[in-house]
């Protein structure tokens, strides 16, 4: 990732990482007003067969820091396992050339459902909702996803999303603003024009 997408990597390092068995695979959450990686050592060693897909895990996990995932104060509002299949697709559409794992979530998960590309976590998580409303019309018109969705939500995903909306000490407005420092400083030492 450091030689193939440095900005990524230069987030990374300012990110806080800790192996544990918290988590049955992998997360960002927030300690204080420190950003965490947490990975759990056994789902990354041994589930996650190809280092590509290991970068891919990664990869996705520092999107959500960068769509801003973690720093959602509204969370309450939302099914929460809903949201985070639709924070999945989100951020999983920029994995780029990396294997994500079999396990992940994509547009292409919702066969019949026709998501645009491109849109925002609202967007995703109102046509899940939708869709997950059980009605025999929902089951007719979409079967293929209606069926997805069911097993999306019965199967472990790649990303745990369960230390969203949690601190164990500090405040989300800090580590905010810490985050927005590791962005600027990942974007001047990778050499992006962009951001």
């Amino acid at each position: 990732m450091l030689i193939e997408e440095p900005f990524y990597a230069h987030l990374m390092s300012g990110v806080n990482r800790k192996i544990t068995t918290e988590i049955p695979t992998a997360a960002v959450g927030i300690t204080g007003n420190t950003i965490t990686l947490f990975v759990n050592e056994d789902f990354f060693q041994n589930k996650l067969k190809s280092a590509s897909s290991k970068v891919a895990v990664i990869k996705h996990e520092i999107l959500h820091l960068v769509f801003k995932h973690l720093f959602r104060t509204d969370l309450l509002r939302y099914d929460r396992l809903l949201f985070n299949i639709a924070a999945d697709l989100v951020v999983n559409q920029y994995i780029g050339r990396w294997n994500l794992p079999e396990s992940a979530v994509t547009l292409k998960s919702f066969p019949d459902l026709d998501l645009e590309s491109n849109q925002t976590v609202e967007y995703y998580y109102n046509r899940i909702k939708k869709l997950s409303s059980g009605s025999d019309e929902k089951q007719s018109t979409n079967p293929e996803s209606f069926k997805a969705l069911n097993e999306i939500l019965k199967d472990e995903s790649h990303s745990d999303h369960s230390l969203w909306g949690k601190t164990n000490s500090g405040d989300y407005n800090a580590a905010e603003i810490t985050f927005g420092k590791l962005l600027i400083d990942a974007k001047n030492r990778s050499g992006h024009k962009g951001y």
